[in-house]
């Protein structure tokens, strides 16, 4: 039935202005018994999110499990994934507490149009007497207005760039940049290409995406261009395009298909990869290309760079926090207005993003190709440069700060 509703309500044409008071009703519903408050009693930290989803807000959403874990710290956990019949990662290792605590921290992993339906989800129990933490995701230099109503549901607001804190420049709670804590991805099952069909002795460039992001603003076909461009037909050389959950992509996904089966030196790779095996997958990689249009943060840019990977990236958004000209191939770009297929986007008509200029872009695959001490050169201040940008202590020691501030005892 639920299924059913979600089509009638994306499918019928229902009047703007109607579609737009529903769903505010629905997304940013009034919870009476969230009061804000200086203080809340003490307890452990509880980390909810898409915790068993494959969504980038997913794992985010586990790095920060990971990084209380490395500190001595051990959150509870809970998995709100099915306020959006989402469930397509499943791990044990973020398996919901049986039975979690009903005070401490609550770091809500969720993005606004998800704070109201996650904290109605989780009940009035496990949220009316702690503070409540958002840690939102964005890409544009201005946020949806809309967005802004989640506001009245927190405490303060975390986001993991300066690029995403002046986006939310107008919010009415305090708001803090985080950066996401960012650990090499783990290399134990020891995968090799061939395990994972990948040419054997060409040199690898890697990009990815995910159908249910939005793929103009991933800009994959972007990627794929600049590569022909600089390799046609050249063997010796090979793109991989990983893109998982393809269906809600469209025709941007069609497009993208259509253009990597014309090309001899470029393959499509789908699964659905946890943790380690994403490790092993990356490590197989010699260069990670993201030719992004924008970006809240980048963490697949942080993960190669912290396996030493050097990257091709658009020197613009959020990578910035952690990327500059000496450990990165940052590639030039005109602002142009976004126009994007991600819902939030509407109505933010005066929002830009990058262009990439690909025939940069296609110059540097070209050096990087043909130069194993350039590779290894940018490869090795990248691990340096977002070891200490993104060094998990900055994300443990705010969360410290944050029991310490709203807290009635350490717990």
């Amino acid at each position: 039935m639920k299924n059913l509703l979600r089509w009638g309500w994306n499918a019928l044409p229902i009047p703007a202005f109607l579609r737009s008071v529903v769903e505010r009703r629905y997304l940013y519903p009034h919870l009476r018994h969230l009061r804000r408050a200086s203080r809340y009693p003490s307890g452990p930290i509880l980390v909810a999110g898409f915790l068993r989803s494959g969504l980038g807000i997913g794992e985010a959403g586990r790095l920060d499990v990971l990084a209380l874990r490395a500190s001595g710290k051990f959150p509870e956990l809970l998995d709100v994934s099915r306020i959006h019949d989402i469930h397509d990662f499943d791990s044990t290792e973020f398996a919901d507490t049986a039975i979690p605590s009903e005070h401490g921290v609550l770091i809500l992993h969720v993005n606004a149009p998800e704070v109201g339906l996650a904290l109605r989800f989780m009940g009035e129990k496990l949220t009316r007497n702690r503070p409540v933490i958002g840690y939102w995701a964005w890409e544009l230099p201005v946020s949806p207005p809309d967005w802004l109503l989640a506001c009245r549901y927190l405490d303060e607001l975390w986001v993991p760039s300066r690029y995403v804190a002046n986006s939310f420049r107008d919010c009415p709670v305090p708001v803090r940049v985080v950066p996401h804590p960012v650990f090499a991805p783990l290399v134990r099952r020891g995968r090799t290409r061939s395990d994972f069909g990948l040419p054997l002795h060409a040199c690898l460039f890697l990009c990815l995406g995910d159908g249910r992001s939005d793929l103009a603003r991933k800009n994959l076909i972007g990627a794929v261009e600049a590569f022909e461009a600089a390799f046609a037909g050249d063997r010796s050389v090979h793109l991989v395009v990983k893109l998982h959950h393809a269906a809600p992509g469209g025709a941007a996904v069609e497009a993208l298909l259509r253009k990597v089966q014309a090309m001899p030196n470029c393959s499509l790779f789908s699964e659905l990869l946890d943790r380690n095996d994403m490790g092993d997958f990356m490590d197989c990689a010699d260069v990670l290309v993201s030719l992004h249009r924008a970006e809240g943060f980048g963490l697949v840019m942080a993960e190669a760079m912290m396996l030493g990977k050097p990257v091709i990236a658009t020197g613009y958004s959020g990578n910035m926090d952690f990327m500059d000209a000496s450990c990165a191939a940052l590639v030039g770009y005109d602002l142009i207005p976004a126009k994007g297929h991600n819902r939030s986007y509407r109505g933010l008509e005066n929002a830009k993003w990058a262009e990439p200029h690909l025939e940069e872009a296609a110059h540097w695959m070209k050096r990087i190709a043909a130069d194993d001490s350039l590779r290894e050169k940018i490869g090795r201040n990248g691990r340096k440069y977002v070891e200490k940008k993104t060094d998990p202590g900055l994300f443990v020691a705010a969360v410290d700060d944050v029991r310490s501030r709203y807290l009635s005892g350490n717990g």
